[in-house]
């Protein structure tokens, strides 16, 4: 349960976030100099700042809850609320250290397991989960595209919009073919990879890749929805009305921000950029995004925000949507880790001595 999480892959992850960070927030704040320069708000107004805190509380709290509604003792064993909080935190943690932000999974299965969740059970929690954010993510993308007005946001902008909208749509209708005909579906595509690879005259790494890891989602989430429609039907519905206010949640967080620095835009404008901000983020190859979350927010959000302010803001939006929960995950993670060993080191010696 544990072999996931060694520490020399964490570390390397958490060092690979910092770098391409660093790097997204280097190119803006460069690109800033050399254009309009740099301008500091001239005042940043307090309350929307500690608006943006509570909306951060309010985003953990949502992501604790989106997983308690299932261990209420019915289906699944009671978890207190606090576990549940741990765990999400130590699942934006260990997805931001992962790429394309796949790998948080056994980080929330280990905490699960700390707390007495059978792994069958926290697999199938996290596999629901993930069903709801991906329907909803393209669902609100696909409405944000239609609503957004081309002569405001350029031709560009549009074309990445389009074509992040097509991969994720082909991923979405994957996952689904993969429920509805698995054996058909996964013998087509290993035969399209190994044809990728023959063509590029490369050898097929032996440890599973992404599509291997996106095929096993989909399977197990095949066998545990057929196990929830049996027992509680209405859980896939609470699932995704609170994945709805989760990131409705962190749209706002975007708004307080614009609002403390000074500026009055179209909170619908702010909302429709924040929808295809998230898209974005959610399949971002990089590790949590970084780089391209700094770059993207700085030019997705430059018909609202002066120029001159946008490295400002950017920085300032994925501190609030990202550094804070990803610093907080990874203590809380790291810090159960050190106890599971020492606990572990304690329980060896004993097992020798009889």
């Amino acid at each position: 349960m544990v072999d996931p999480l060694n520490k020399k892959r964490i570390w390397k992850g958490t060092r690979i976030f910092v770098l391409f960070s660093l790097l997204g927030l280097t190119i803006i704040f460069f690109y800033n100099i050399s254009t309009k320069g740099i301008k500091l708000p001239s005042r940043y107004d307090l309350t929307f700042l500690f608006v943006a805190i509570l909306l951060i509380l309010i985003d953990f709290s949502l992501g604790a809850f989106r997983y308690r509604i299932f261990f209420t003792g019915e289906i699944l064993d009671k978890v207190s609320f606090l576990n549940c909080w741990r765990a999400n935190l130590a699942n934006i943690f260990f997805g931001a250290i992962t790429p394309f932000q796949t790998g948080g999974g056994p980080a929330q299965l280990y905490i699960f397991s700390r707390a007495g969740v059978p792994l069958a059970g926290s697999i199938s929690v996290s596999l629901i989960n993930f069903f709801s954010s991906l329907l909803f993510l393209l669902i609100s993308a696909f409405v944000a595209i239609i609503l957004i007005r081309e002569q405001a946001w350029g031709e560009l902008v549009l074309n990445l919009v389009r074509y992040s909208f097509i991969a994720f749509f082909i991923a979405f209708f994957l996952f689904l073919a993969l429920l509805v005909k698995t054996k058909t579906m996964d013998r087509w595509i290993q035969k399209i990879i190994r044809l990728v690879y023959r063509i590029l005259g490369k050898k097929r790494k032996k440890e599973p890749g992404f599509y291997e890891k996106f095929r096993d989602k989909a399977i197990e989430f095949k066998s545990y929805l057929k196990f929830f429609l049996q027992k509680k039907k209405s859980i896939f519905l609470y699932s995704f009305l609170l994945t709805i206010l989760l990131y409705f949640n962190k749209y706002l967080i975007a708004y307080a921000i614009v609002r403390g620095m000074g500026f009055y835009p179209e909170f619908w404008e702010v909302i429709k950029i924040q929808i295809l901000q998230f898209f974005f983020l959610y399949f971002s190859p990089t590790p949590g995004a970084s780089g391209l979350g700094e770059i993207s927010s700085f030019f997705l959000m430059s018909k609202l925000i002066p120029i001159a302010q946008l490295s400002i803001f950017a920085f300032v939006w994925r501190f609030f949507t990202s550094y804070v929960g990803i610093g907080l995950g990874g203590y809380i993670l790291l810090s159960d880790l050190n106890s599971y060993f020492k606990e572990k080191e304690k329980v060896i010696p004993k097992e020798m001595n009889e």
